[in-house]
C-alpha cells in the first residue's frame, strides 16, 4: 500500500513529466515547421565533423574552428555559383548577338555592367536609384511582372531563411556536440542499451552523410569528365566550361526537389537554342540530355551514393533508403531517408533481439 509520501512523490513526478511533455511537444512543433533546415544541418554536421575535429585539435579556439569549418563548407559553393552566374550572363549576351536578337540586349545591359565592373559602390548606387540603371522598357516589364517578382522574392527570402537557420543549427551542433553527448550520457547513464543504440546511430549517420559529401565530389568529377568527352565529338567550344559545369552539377545535388536537373536541363535548353540557330547539330542537345540523365544524374544519385554511404550497412538497404526516401518525402528524403535507415538498422540489430529475449540491461 502506498503511503501519503509515496503518493505525493508520484503525483509530483507525474506533473513534472506532463510539464516536460508539453514543453517537448511545443519545441517539436516549432522545429517541425522548418524540418528541412534541421535535416540539412544534420547532413552538413556529419559531413563536416571530421574536418572540424582536425581543425579543433590544431587550435584552442572552438569558435574559430567552427567558423573555419562552416566557411570551408560554404565558400566553395558560393564561389562556384557566383562565377557560374557571371559566365551565364556573358554567354546569354553572346547567344543573343549570334542569333540576331541584339535588340533584346538592352534588357541585359544593367546586369552586364555589373559583371564587367564588379564595383560594390556602383551596385549599391544602382539599387538606390534603379531608374538610372534600367531603361523604360525594362521598367515597364518590371511593373507588369511586379506580382511575379514579389512571389519570387518571397520564395527566395524563405529559402534564404531556411539556409540561415540550417547554418545556425550547424554552428552550434559542431561547437557543442560534445556537451550534448555528455548531457545524454549523464541522463541515461543507467541504461546501457539506450546509450549503445544512440552511439550506433551516430556512427552510422557519420558514415552515411560523409558518403553523401563524397558523392557530391564524385558526381562533379563524373560530370566534368563526361562533358569533356562529349566535347570531343562535337565542334570545339559547344560544351563551354565543362569543368565549371561539372562543379555546378556537384553542387546541384544539394538543391531541394530538382537536384542537378537545375543545371543540365537549362543548359540543354541553351544547346537547343543554339541548334535551332544553326550553330550546332540538332541531335546534340538530345545526346547531351540523355547522357546527363543516365550517366551524370541516375548512376551517381542511386548507385554511387549508395556505395559510398554504405559502410557496414547493406548496400541494398542504403539504395532503398535513398530511392524510397525521395519517393515518400520528396527532396527531404535524400537526408531523411538515411536517418530513418540508421534508426531502423540500429534498433533491429541492437534493441530488438534483447527485447524478444528479455535480456535488456536493468
Amino acid at each position: 500500500m502506498l503511503s501519503r509520501t509515496d503518493f505525493d512523490v508520484d503525483t509530483r513526478a507525474a506533473v513534472l513529466w506532463a510539464m516536460g511533455g508539453a514543453i517537448t511537444a511545443a519545441v517539436a512543433y516549432a522545429v517541425l515547421q522548418f524540418l528541412g533546415s534541421l535535416v540539412f544541418a544534420l547532413f552538413a554536421y556529419y559531413a563536416s565533423r571530421p574536418i572540424y575535429r582536425r581543425l579543433s585539435a590544431a587550435t584552442d579556439h572552438p569558435d574559430l574552428a567552427v567558423t573555419a569549418t562552416v566557411l570551408l563548407f560554404t565558400l566553395p559553393v558560393l564561389a562556384v555559383v557566383g562565377y557560374g552566374f557571371f559566365v551565364a550572363v556573358q554567354e546569354l549576351d553572346r547567344a543573343l548577338l549570334a542569333a540576331g536578337l541584339g535588340q533584346y540586349r538592352p534588357l541585359l545591359e544593367p546586369y552586364l555592367r555589373l559583371v564587367r565592373q564588379r564595383d560594390l559602390r556602383t551596385i549599391v548606387a544602382m539599387l538606390r536609384r534603379p531608374e538610372q540603371a534600367f531603361g523604360p522598357l525594362t521598367q515597364r516589364l518590371f511593373r507588369r511582372g511586379f506580382g511575379y517578382v514579389l512571389a519570387m522574392v518571397s520564395t527566395t527570402l524563405a529559402v534564404l531563411g531556411q539556409l540561415f537557420l540550417a547554418l545556425v543549427y550547424l554552428f552550434y551542433l559542431l561547437r557543442d556536440d560534445r556537451r550534448i553527448a555528455d548531457w545524454f550520457r549523464r541522463t541515461v547513464n543507467r541504461d546501457a542499451d539506450l546509450l549503445t543504440f544512440a552511439e550506433g546511430v551516430d556512427e552510422k549517420l557519420g558514415t552515411l552523410f560523409f558518403g553523401n559529401l563524397l558523392t557530391i565530389v564524385t558526381t562533379g568529377a563524373i560530370a566534368a569528365v563526361t562533358y569533356v568527352v562529349i566535347d570531343r565529338f562535337v565542334p570545339a567550344g559547344v560544351v563551354a566550361y565543362p569543368v565549371l559545369l561539372g562543379a555546378l552539377i556537384g553542387i546541384g545535388t544539394l538543391v531541394p526537389a530538382v537536384g542537378i536537373k537545375i543545371v543540365y536541363v537549362p543548359y540543354t535548353a541553351v544547346l537547343l537554342f543554339d541548334a535551332l540557330a544553326g550553330e550546332t547539330p540538332l541531335w546534340f542537345p538530345a545526346l547531351f540530355f540523355v547522357v546527363s540523365l543516365i550517366v551524370v544524374d541516375t548512376v551517381p544519385d542511386y548507385f554511387v551514393r549508395s556505395y559510398l554511404s554504405a559502410g557496414d550497412l547493406n548496400f541494398g538497404l542504403v539504395l532503398l533508403a535513398y530511392v524510397l526516401g525521395t519517393m515518400v518525402f520528396g527532396w527531404l528524403g535524400v537526408f531523411l531517408g538515411p536517418i530513418l535507415l540508421a534508426l531502423f538498422v540500429q534498433f533491429a540489430r541492437g534493441l530488438l533481439p534483447k527485447l524478444t529475449n528479455g535480456t535488456l540491461s536493468g
